[in-house]
């Protein structure tokens, strides 16, 4: 973790203050692996992944998120879009699964979730976690810490020809 230290003097006192320097995370569609009953709908594309269409028309991929503990995820934003009809739709769904888990004890929590149905063509963002305010003044209310004894990864889903690139994560 990269840590800057601040100090000034301010009527005899000195003062220190603790910032930390944001950190910038790309995942390429290619750090992760196909899912399913069909694996090899997932087409690679010269920049990207797409799901094969018309049969069969969707394509799942696992992305690891290898952020350290201890480290602060304020935001997750997915590269996707479409060479296609404009009907396509991705979903991408952040999730973190217990290692410590007892018998009856859930393994698996999602944590956020996005689709998008108006994948328009050519390549766009989307922002997965809320934000507010305006650089360089923004807030991430949605911000988790990476536990220790939790795995998190991202489970990206494609249908009709939509196009996925990769994942951009923000942390600190």
């Amino acid at each position: 973790m990269m840590t800057k230290l601040l100090s000034c003097v301010l009527f005899g006192w000195a003062l220190a203050l603790s910032a930390q320097a944001t950190e910038v995370l790309n995942i390429s569609y290619s750090g992760g692996f196909a899912l399913g009953l069909f694996p090899d709908s997932c087409t690679p594309t010269v920049t990207g992944i797409k799901a094969n269409a018309p049969n069969p028309d969707s394509c799942v991929l696992e992305i690891p998120i290898p952020v350290a503990v201890g480290h602060t995820v304020k935001q997750i934003a997915a590269l996707h879009g479409t060479q296609g009809n404009g009907n396509s739709v991705i979903e991408v769904v952040v999730s973190s699964s217990n290692f410590k888990t007892m018998p009856g004890e859930p393994t698996s929590q999602q944590l956020f979730t996005f689709i998008s149905t108006t994948v328009f063509p050519g390549m766009q963002t989307s922002n997965l976690m809320a934000q507010t305010g305006f650089p360089p003044y923004l807030s991430y209310p949605d911000a988790f810490v990476i536990q220790s004894d939790r795995v998190y990864r991202a489970y990206v889903y494609l249908y009709d020809s939509a196009d996925f690139y990769g994942l951009k994560i923000l942390y600190e």
